[in-house]
């Protein structure tokens, strides 16, 4: 009985594996390289963003699932580090 759960979820995570692997093959299919992706500073904002990202799944994973609302605290937010890619910057 363990044995059919642990391949059942063994092929659950090769199957969210291959997706992930499929979703970024064509994020980066679709976006070009940019001057941008060298800079420290995007690159600073960009992890603070996944760490932000990150923090959100494991707070409604823990809350009991996606339909969980969790909303960490909005300090932490990217937005207070970069302004938006498309706005221009303030002087």
């Amino acid at each position: 009985m363990l044995g059919d759960h642990e391949r059942r979820t063994t092929r659950d995570f090769s199957i969210l594996q291959e997706l992930i692997v499929e979703l970024a093959r064509a994020l980066f299919l679709r976006l070009p390289d940019a001057p941008a992706d060298n800079d420290p500073l995007m690159q600073v904002a960009a992890q603070a963003r996944i760490e932000r990202l990150l923090s959100v799944a494991a707070g409604k994973i823990i809350a009991g699932g996606s339909q969980a609302s969790f909303r960490p605290d909005r300090a932490s937010s990217p937005s207070s580090v970069l302004p938006p890619v498309n706005s221009p910057a303030a002087p």
